[in-house]
């Protein structure tokens, strides 16, 4: 590593520069450059740890928000609180319509959680909210209350993260997201799993990456799968990406026999019933052709990739859950 930094030239140089291909830069240029393309570098990685602290402490953030009407638009949902009038709400809301204003879209979305009980939709608002606003927590909380009525454990799980690591530990709403965090993992544990909730979510998160890189690396997914399999033989999810696995191998055989294992566990899964019948349909010593790859919904990268506008608030909710929501393992 050179002495001198590598782009001042003025600098000595103390840290290697991964996006620089390992040339050594110095702290005032490492931080003056800091952006996506520094990944998972460790000084990255702390630089942005200081940003959240910093919110949590202060409030204050890096992002460029609408804040137009932010008081009057608190107001209304404060005078909902009191009277319960969602018709009243509804239509003051309306007159400041803006759907670049995270807290119109957060507001709209309260509003339909409670009128309409359109998870789906009050979904979206919040998801827009927080796209214009990452360290919004309020929306954060919101969300995972919609995704717990519809189900999306993991997903829900992870804004209730969030919402604690962007809060300060004597507020109420990170009060309330640990409390609800408990009562996830207790509710898990009572059920008879065989995994505590935070593993099964470590878990699905790996099933789901493994799916994702199955047709352009099926050696390396299906070396995942059997691993996954010895713990949770029973598990048709893992038995049909397995196959799925096989199939891109060219495994006919092997493929045929983890389809239709899946499939007497979930006859219904028209995915893999269509893999089932191009694997069937091949010849033997040919590619097979036709396989339907698995596209779980994977709502981290849905979210990070939702617009593309604002590539700082893409990295900066990427970075929220890599910092604080449970990581599936890796194999390299």
């Amino acid at each position: 590593m050179s002495k001198t930094c590598s782009i001042c030239e003025k600098r000595k140089s103390k840290r290697i520069c991964p996006a620089l291909g390992g040339k050594g830069i110095c702290p005032e240029c490492c931080v003056s450059r800091r952006d996506a393309s520094c990944a998972d570098c460790e000084h990255y990685i702390a630089g942005v740890r200081a940003m959240i602290d910093r919110f949590r402490t202060s409030g204050k953030h890096p992002f460029n928000i609408n804040t137009t009407h932010k008081d009057t638009i608190h107001d209304i949902l404060e005078e909902l609180a009191f009277t319960n009038d969602l018709d009243a709400a509804e239509e003051a809301l309306e007159s400041y319509a803006d759907d670049n204003s995270p807290f119109y879209l957060y507001a709209r979305g309260v509003i339909g959680s409670m009128y309409y009980q359109d998870d789906e939709e009050v979904i979206e608002d919040l998801l827009d909210a927080i796209w214009h606003y990452p360290f919004f927590f309020y929306a954060w909380y919101n969300l995972s209350s919609a995704l717990l009525e519809l189900g999306y454990l993991a997903f829900a799980y992870d804004a209730l993260q969030i919402v604690v690591n962007l809060t300060p530990p004597n507020y109420d709403l990170h009060i309330k997201a640990k409390d609800r965090l408990l009562e996830l993992a207790e509710m898990y544990d009572e059920s008879g799993a065989l995994f505590p909730l935070k593993e099964v979510i470590i878990r699905n998160q790996a099933a789901t990456y493994y799916e994702k890189i199955t047709p352009k690396e099926p050696q390396r997914a299906t070396d995942a799968f059997i691993k996954m399999l010895e713990e949770e033989p029973d598990k048709a999810r893992y038995r049909a990406a397995l196959g799925l696995c096989y199939a891109y191998l060219g495994r006919r055989d092997d493929a045929i026999r983890e389809l239709r294992a899946a499939l007497e566990v979930f006859p219904d899964n028209e995915n893999t019933k269509a893999n089932l019948e191009a694997v069937e349909k091949s010849q033997n010593n040919e590619e097979i052709t036709g396989l339907t790859p698995i596209t779980d919904y994977d709502y981290r990268s849905e979210l990070i990739n939702r617009y593309s506008d604002k590539p700082e608030h893409a990295e900066a909710i990427r970075m929220l859950f890599k910092l604080y929501c449970p990581a599936p393992p890796t194999d390299k």
